[in-house]
């Protein structure tokens, strides 16, 4: 039941006057909030239009716009400051969290990433010296001694090792890409939950 707290002086209050009057007191916030203040005001209006009120009967029982508008402002400022509180604080205890409990972790499994990468581009470095250093022997023999190339393993033997190791090396680096995709994956998704965290969501 609408009970008239006030009469608003002057002509007869229309819901858009009303409405205008309204948003003017809510320029302080953003345009979201205001936006989401005016539906919710407009709503209150239609409800009261079906029960049978008119307009005006409908504003004096909403009270000043002016005033309204005031109250809404300063409704708002405390939830922002609550939830910036809220913010900061969530933030100081993930930073610690991950401080003291991830970063360690993380660093030992970049270190490890590194070191995977570092063997697999290896291996395909050291199977490609393999294959190509019996076909370049003519040039390297001017450069090294023959025992420093082959040691004492027939050129054959070599060249095959050498695609053996340069497959497995290949196998590596593709197995390498697989990790770091999901590495990268999972370091995205653990970051977008720490925001979800600090934001409250």
């Amino acid at each position: 039941m609408f009970q008239c707290n006030f009469e608003i002086k002057g002509d007869m209050m229309t819901e858009k006057r009303y409405l205008r009057i309204y948003e003017r007191g809510l320029q302080r916030l953003s345009s979201d909030d205001r936006k989401e203040i005016l539906e919710d005001c407009q709503k209150h209006f239609r409800r009261g239009l079906q029960q049978g009120y008119t307009a005006h009967e409908i504003a004096e029982d909403l009270g000043s716009p002016s005033e309204l508008a005031r109250a809404a402002c300063d409704e708002f400022r405390d939830e922002s400051n609550r939830r910036f509180f809220s913010v900061i604080m969530s933030f100081v205890g993930m930073f610690f969290f991950n401080l003291i409990f991830v970063l360690g972790l993380f660093c030992g499994f970049v270190g490890v990433m590194i070191g995977l990468w570092a063997s697999a581009i290896a291996l395909v470095f050291g199977g490609v010296m393999g294959i190509f250093v019996p076909v370049l022997e003519p040039l390297l023999l001017k450069i090294f001694p023959t025992a420093f190339l082959y040691g004492t393993q027939p050129r054959v033997a070599v060249f095959f090792a050498g695609i053996a190791v340069c497959s497995l090396g290949a196998l590596a680096v593709f197995g390498m890409r697989k990790l770091t995709k999901w590495f990268l994956k999972s370091t995205r998704a653990y970051w977008d939950w720490n925001c979800r965290v600090v934001k409250g969501r």
